[in-house]
């Protein structure tokens, strides 16, 4: 059941129990539903099946292509007007898009959203 007809259940629901006391707060109701038509229910997507590069996984100590460090420890720079991005150890590092930038993504959504190609 959609959000639309989920609300108009509730409204129906009210209004065969209402009291006339209660139907005065008619206008209110009739308020709060224009209000509701005009919410635009987000639409869902589907993540497409896409495969990807990846570089390695960051051990901790030997620094992968794409990474850097200073005295904060490793780091990798995005696409994203050049961000520094701290990398931590069982971090995955995955070249971006441009293929000159890289980002990390952590082990446990790295293991959840992608499978190794065969």
């Amino acid at each position: 059941m959609g959000y639309k007809q989920y609300v108009r259940n509730v409204i129906m629901k009210w209004q065969e129990k209402a009291t006339t006391t209660e139907r005065k707060t008619e206008e209110t109701l009739t308020v709060f539903l224009s209000v509701i038509r005009k919410i635009k229910i987000m639409p869902k997507y589907k993540k497409k099946p896409v495969v990807v590069d990846v570089v390695g996984q960051f051990d901790g100590t030997h620094l992968l292509q794409g990474m850097d460090f200073d005295m904060s420890g490793a780091f990798v720079r995005t696409m994203h007007e050049n961000q520094k991005v701290y990398v931590l150890e069982g971090d995955w590092i995955l070249p971006e898009p441009d293929g000159e930038h890289y980002y990390p993504v952590k082990d446990e959504v790295f293991k959840n959203t992608y499978e190794l190609c065969e």
